[in-house]
């Protein structure tokens, strides 16, 4: 199995073989399909619709353009997140046209795969929700791969498979010298003064440009580097809510319970059905019958109107957001381990060797 490493994208334009697996660090992976430069962020939208046009239709005759896309002008990008996946990755791939106006059916869809007119840029192999998606889009490749170019990304190549890839290429962590120029331009005033604090702790707490960033906001509120990782999302947090307008439309009570509703919500997304299994998206009315549970639990009286409202504070105040088809995801998979971790911790002191 080769592995080629490159340090930043910009180093990224060499052409891959059809179906090249990148695993990319810092925990993202790329398979990548027939193009030079794979993206890593979500493809440009298709054209909107004029206000008040019909959603634009795929003309039969253009069936026969294969490889070049929609009146010749290349394969339509199309990005499917798996985290969304319910039931097949052919729906993500409707959903996706759907969003942008194209409406197009099953059948429809499978001939322009067959006919190679989509690119497909398919995110997230290790958030499938569980070992019958990954089966699935196993299938999906099988079906498709002579005729549909494919991008696949994954943050950890052990979790979800290759899909029978060979070749990989990895994209490296930040280096040094490119941390330090992230603090420095962060905090122009107090970024000599961190790095200096940081010492040989740079390469452990600079992994992501996201704990990069929580540092940097940390130290220029404290002028302090917490002593560990744990202690950097927890006091991140918690400044993030501190920061949080006191005038916006929620209640105390509502504030309160904002850190047990978010543990206990992400505990829930992270063991999935399964032990094997984690969601790091979750439709919205299971989210709010899970809350509605929670808070039952702990005695309050209407449970389901607290997690009704609670949960729309947290959407619109705090760390969780709504993604695609009613789902509700955290803002980064990182955070959602760290609620995750911190409601283990919770339960520590009533584990024992026995149990």
């Amino acid at each position: 199995m080769r592995t080629i490493r490159f340090s930043k994208l910009s180093d990224f334009h060499l052409p891959l073989h059809p179906y090249t697996l990148i695993p990319l660090h810092p925990k993202i992976s790329v398979f990548g399909s027939k193009c030079k430069k794979p993206a890593l962020e979500s493809p440009q939208p298709l054209p909107e619709a004029k206000r008040g046009a019909s959603p634009p239709s795929l003309p039969s005759a253009r069936y026969a353009n294969v490889g070049k896309g929609v009146g010749g002008l290349g394969q339509i990008p199309v990005l499917v997140e798996l985290r969304y996946y319910q039931t097949s990755i052919l729906d993500l791939i409707r959903d996706f046209l759907k969003r942008h106006r194209l409406l197009l059916d099953s059948a429809t869809i499978e001939k322009l795969l067959n006919n190679g007119q989509f690119l497909l840029l398919i995110d997230g192999i290790n958030e499938l929700p569980s070992e019958a998606a990954r089966r699935d889009l196993y299938k999906f490749r099988q079906d498709h791969q002579k005729t549909t170019p494919m991008i696949f990304t994954t943050r950890d190549i052990g979790v979800g498979g290759d899909l029978g890839i060979t070749k990989k290429l990895e994209m490296q962590p930040l280096t040094a010298e490119q941390m330090q120029q992230f603090v420095r331009a962060y905090l122009p005033q107090q970024g000599e003064q961190m790095l200096q604090n940081l010492g040989d702790r740079l390469r452990e707490f600079g992994e992501t440009p996201l704990l990069l960033l929580m540092l940097c906001s940390l130290f220029a509120q404290t002028g302090d580097i917490p002593p560990n990782l744990g202690l950097v999302f927890r006091q991140f947090t918690q400044s993030y809510e501190r920061q949080l307008r006191q005038d916006i439309p929620v209640t105390d009570e509502s504030r309160r319970w904002w850190f047990s509703l978010l543990k206990h919500l992400a505990f829930h997304m992270t063991k999935g059905d399964k032990l094997t299994d984690l969601n790091v998206a979750i439709p919205r009315s299971e989210a709010e019958e899970v809350l509605t549970q929670f808070l039952q639990a702990e005695q309050f009286d209407r449970p389901r109107d607290r997690a009704l409202q609670w949960l729309q504070d947290l959407l619109n105040h705090h760390l969780i957001q709504m993604g695609a088809n009613e789902q509700i995801e955290f803002r980064h998979q990182l955070i959602q381990e760290y609620y995750t971790a911190e409601c283990l911790l919770q339960q520590l002191s009533n584990l024992s060797d026995e149990s």
